[in-house]
C-alpha cells in the first residue's frame, strides 16, 4: 500500500515505476514486497532491495488513469 501511494505521489509517470518482487529465505514460504524506483534510484526502500527480492517483469501504467 505504501509503495502505491509513493508511486502516485511522485507522479506515477513513466519515469517512476513500482516494482514487485518475491523472496524465499527457506525455500518454502514466499515473501512479497513492493518498492518504487524513479530512474535507476529506489526512493522508498534500501538501494539493494532488488538483491533481496527477485523483481517481476513490468510495472504499473501511468497514474494519470487514477485521477
Amino acid at each position: 500500500t505504501r509503495s502505491l501511494v509513493v508511486w502516485w505521489l511522485v507522479g506515477g509517470d513513466e519515469s517512476a515505476a513500482i516494482r514487485f518482487g518475491v523472496s524465499s529465505d527457506d525455500g518454502v514460504a514466499f515473501k512479497f514486497h513492493a518498492w518504487v524506483e524513479k530512474g535507476d534510484v529506489v526512493i522508498n526502500d534500501s538501494q539493494d532491495v532488488g538483491q533481496s527480492y527477485l523483481p517481476f517483469g513490468g510495472s504499473l501504467p501511468s497514474a494519470a488513469g487514477f485521477d
